[in-house]
């Protein structure tokens, strides 16, 4: 029989919402057309907002939800955007900044938490 896993779901849905209301406010819906030549700057500015976003989540996370930084803090931080830029095929580069993070922020605070 497999072991069952202590899930906080609360404390993920807390960890997504985050990153997610933040960076609605900040960048926006996704643009629907990525085909212009401002789109690079466009995405260098979502990546930004991104990170910065992701790096004060990761310190409210360790302050308040008692995740530790070092393992989680860090692959909250470089894995949602290292996931990001490798799942670029399967959801556009910008379009993924709105989908990978949260989710990436909800598992690690539903299995942290």
């Amino acid at each position: 029989m497999l072991p069952v896993l202590d899930l906080e779901w609360r404390t993920g849905a807390i960890m997504a919402a985050l990153y997610l209301f933040p960076f609605l406010l900040l960048a926006g819906l996704p643009p629907s057309d990525f085909s212009d030549i401002g789109a690079i700057f466009i995405w260098f500015v979502y990546f930004i907002v991104a990170f910065i976003i992701l790096v004060i989540e990761a310190i409210i996370a360790h302050a308040w939800l008692d995740i530790s930084f070092v393992p989680w803090g860090l692959a909250l931080i470089f894995g949602s955007l290292l996931l990001t830029v490798a799942l670029s095929p399967i959801f556009t580069l910008l379009g993924g900044l709105w989908i990978v993070p949260p989710a990436v922020a909800f598992l690690i605070g539903a299995t942290q938490g």
